[in-house]
Formats: structure tokens, C-alpha cells, sequence
């Protein structure tokens, strides 16, 4: 009865997300699961808001309370979206940069239909092994218990988020968010079933980026990429635990997938839209998302000063249009923090300024922790030399997007081999506490080398788009 219970909850924050996608169309119906994954994302994103608001208005939380104004909401718009669905957009048409209609031959056993099986029942098997492992063992680790659970706990058993008295009160609230809505909607605290949005954003990323590759690439390549991004290690073990990492790596490398998109596509507007919603989202997981947001928005100046033919004032409503969600999602809990008298990022040892002469030796040390990780740590198999690999060997060859993805590393790297050298974070990132830190910073946007390696194998498989060809 709890698993129906929650099935037809979860219904709500995926009628949230699906309503923003049908309202913001990228001009054409996308295929349905590819809707599904991006709605997942965006509606759950969308339903911690919800909370923080209610909490806000000082509304205490039940199920009653946070689902059945969503559920009226839904049930108002979705006449219109219905009726937009049926109207404007009355076909599917291809992603950009597919093309269709083309006739498919029939696959014939060969070698090519022997890899597409191998790897099909290589990501599903792993898939089923994620979803068994994240609801066969219950929140178990310090930092899913003390700076996630403890808190949903709180949320749910006290109905209110009392921020100033919370342990970490700097910390976003998106995952202990959801955790206490399971709560809620099964009515008792569940070590078990609250870790059930894991395995689902790891569903959800697995289906965006087939489809990302898909466009960029063909079919194979995105099956590739599927069976490359799960044979990592630790890339699996997180989507079956309760940490926030993995969740803040969904919104980060979602939002960069679609900027990309954006960038292909001849009606870009919406694309560029939900891009900002996610990377607005993402700071809601992890205080690193407000940082990983300034490096979003470096990306896109680099993606705008690409399009050739664009007037100035276009490229600034370009601009605008993903700032202004990514921006207003971010100021809400940051203004609710400074309301509440919590600071930025309250009391974290890790971010006390330790800069003096002696900082420049500890360059070595943080270069060989990354060494470290990405090369014999076992995290993530052999991709990172793959990638490293085809790189290198491709350097001449590599297109725009190639470039663009080691660039968007390249920043992610930069950034906490900064905060390493200035600050006491460099004990998480080549001291003493290495092995507690920086593979989980890594993974926040470890997945972007899968397109990286798909693009750099085949150099010449998404030629950026010279024109811009109009306002969309």
C-alpha cells in the first residue's frame, strides 16, 4: 500500500516539471521519456521551493498542506497544456540536429546488434542493482545522518525548518526537502524508501544523456556512453546512498547538456530556459552549486560570443533568459538565509582564509591527489585516461563542444585547486582528509567527460553551428 501511496505521490512533482517543459517547449514535442527525465528534475526542484515557501508563510508542513494545492495546480493547467499540446504543437519533431524520416534498415545479427544487446542489458542490470541497493540498506553514513536525515527528520516530525536551529544551517535544504515529503506522503519515517530519489535522478541522467548523444552523435555512440558511464564505481555507489553529491551532479551536468542544445538548435529560447532552471536548482542542493552557477554563466558568455550573425541586443536577451531563472532561483534561499540572520556559509572551517607564502606548496600535493583519483583510485574506471587519451591524440581534430566540455573541466578543477591553496579546504583536497572529499567534488561533474569522450573518438560529429538563424 506505501509503494502505491508514494508511485501516485510521485506523480506530483513529475506533473510539475512536465507542466514547465509543455509551457516552455523548445518549438517541437519531445519523445516521452526524454519529457520524464527532464520533468523529474525540474518538479522535484520545484517542490522543495513549494516547501521552503510554505515554511516562509509560516504554513506548517503535512501532505495535505504541500500536495493538495499542487494538485489542484495540476489539475487547472493541465487543460491547457493539453489544449497547447493539441494546438501548437500537434507532432513530434526531431531534437536538434536529428533528422527524420529517415528509413531505418532492419539490424541484422552482426556485430554492431551483438553491442547494442551487450550494452543494453549491461546498463539495465546495473540499473536494477542501483534501485535494490538504495532501498535494500538504509541511511547508514555520518553525512547522509547528521547533515541530511537529521534534518528531514526535524522537517517532518516537528512540521516547520527552524533554520536557525538546524546543525549546518548554511546548507541548502533540497534532498533533506524530499526526504521529509516521503515522509509525509507515507505518513511514518522511513530509513528505506526516503533514499528513493536517488536511483530515480540516476534514471533520469541516464535517459538525458542518451538522448543528448544521440542528437550529437548516433544511437550506438549513446549506447556507448550509457555502458561507459555506468561501469564507474563510485558514479554507481552514490546513487544508492543518501548523500547530496549526486544530486548536486544531476543539476550541474543536465544544465550543461542542455546549454549545448541550446547552442544546436534553431529555436533555442526554451533550451536555454530550462538550463536555467536547473543550474538555478542546483543551488539549492550544495552551497558548491552557487559557485558552479558563476561557472555556468562564464560557459554561456563563451557559447554566445560562437553564434556569428547576432546582433548585441540579441545575444544579451540570451543572456537574460537564463540568468533571470537561474538568478531568481538562487536569491530565494539566499535571501531566506539573510532574513533568518544565517551567514552564507556559517561556521565551515573549510572556507577560513589560509593563504600565505607557503600556500604554492601545496600545488604539488593537490596535483597528485588528482593524479591520484583520477588515474588508480578505481572511482571511475579507465575513463578519465580515455578521455585524457582522446584528447591529446585528437587535439586538432576536436570540435567546438569538445573544447567547450575541457573548458567547463577545466573550470571545475580551477576552482578547488583555488580554494585548495587559499583556504583550509585544501585538507579535503590534498591533505589529510583527501579520501573523504575529493572524489565527491569530482563527481559533481564527472559525467561530463562521457560526451567529451564521444566527441573527441568522433571529432567531427557535432560541427558547431556557425549561423544563428533567428530569435527562436
Amino acid at each position: 500500500m506505501e509503494l502505491y501511496s508514494l508511485t501516485a505521490a510521485l506523480l506530483i512533482p513529475l506533473g510539475l516539471g512536465y507542466v514547465v517543459l509543455r509551457f516552455l517547449p523548445p518549438g517541437k514535442n519531445l519523445p516521452f521519456l526524454l519529457s520524464l527525465a527532464l520533468a523529474f528534475g525540474l518538479g522535484t526542484g520545484m517542490l522543495t521551493q513549494w516547501m521552503l515557501l510554505l515554511d516562509i508563510f509560516s504554513i506548517r508542513f503535512s501532505a495535505n498542506t504541500i500536495n493538495m494545492p499542487l494538485i489542484v495546480f495540476l489539475v487547472f493547467t493541465g487543460v491547457g497544456v493539453w489544449t497547447l499540446t493539441r494546438t501548437r504543437y500537434p507532432r513530434k519533431e526531431p531534437l536538434p540536429g536529428q533528422v527524420m524520416g529517415t528509413p531505418q534498415k532492419q539490424l541484422r545479427f552482426s556485430m554492431k546488434a551483438l553491442f547494442v544487446v551487450l550494452c543494453v542489458v549491461y546498463v539495465v542490470v546495473m540499473t536494477a542493482y542501483v534501485f535494490w541497493r538504495a532501498l535494500s540498506i538504509p541511511i547508514e553514513s555520518y553525512d547522509a545522518l547528521v547533515k541530511i536525515s537529521y534534518k528531514a527528520k526535524i522537517f517532518f516530525f516537528d512540521r516547520k525548518i527552524h533554520l536557525l536551529r538546524l546543525p549546518h544551517n548554511y546548507y541548502p535544504l533540497q534532498v533533506p526537502l524530499l526526504q521529509s515529503w516521503v515522509s509525509f506522503v507515507l505518513g511514518r519515517w522511513d530509513d528505506y524508501w526516503t533514499k528513493i530519489f536517488f536511483p530515480l535522478y540516476f534514471s533520469s541522467y541516464l535517459i538525458i544523456q542518451f538522448y543528448f548523444l544521440k542528437t550529437i552523435a548516433d544511437k550506438y555512440k549513446a549506447l556507448m556512453g550509457a555502458g561507459l558511464l555506468v561501469s564507474s564505481n563510485l558514479f554507481i555507489f552514490h546513487a544508492t546512498i543518501a548523500y547530496m553529491d549526486f544530486t548536486i551532479m544531476y543539476y550541474n551536468c543536465v544544465a550543461l547538456l542542455l546549454m549545448i542544445l541550446w547552442h544546436r538548435s534553431e529555436t533555442k529560447e526554451a533550451w536555454l530556459m530550462t538550463a536555467g532552471l536547473f543550474s538555478g536548482m542546483m543551488t539549492f542542493v550544495k552551497s558548491e552549486g552557487t559557485v558552479y552557477l558563476i561557472i555556468h554563466v562564464i560557459l554561456l558568455l563563451v557559447l554566445l560570443k560562437q553564434l556569428k550573425g547576432v546582433r548585441l541586443k540579441e545575444k544579451i536577451s540570451h543572456f537574460l533568459r537564463f540568468i533571470i531563472p537561474s538568478a531568481g532561483v538562487c536569491s530565494i534561499f539566499s535571501l531566506y538565509k539573510i532574513i533568518q540572520g544565517v551567514a552564507p556559509f556559517g561556521h565551515d572551517r573549510r572556507m577560513i582564509w589560509d593563504f600565505g607564502m607557503s600556500s604554492i606548496t601545496r600545488l604539488p600535493k593537490v596535483m597528485a591527489a588528482y593524479a591520484d583519483d583520477l588515474f588508480l583510485s578505481g572511482n571511475w574506471s579507465l575513463l578519465w585516461f580515455v578521455f585524457f587519451f582522446l584528447i591529446i591524440f585528437n587535439r586538432k581534430k576536436l570540435c567546438f563542444y569538445s573544447r567547450w566540455l575541457s573548458l567547463a573541466l577545466g573550470l571545475f578543477f580551477l576552482v578547488y585547486t583555488g580554494l585548495a591553496l587559499t583556504t583550509r579546504s585544501f585538507a579535503y583536497i590534498g591533505g589529510e582528509y583527501t579520501e573523504l572529499g575529493l572524489s565527491r567534488l569530482i563527481l559533481h561533474f564527472f559525467p561530463l567527460i562521457i560526451p567529451g569522450i564521444i566527441l573527441a573518438y568522433d571529432a567531427e560529429s557535432a560541427p558547431v553551428q556557425e549561423s544563428y538563424p533567428g530569435n527562436g
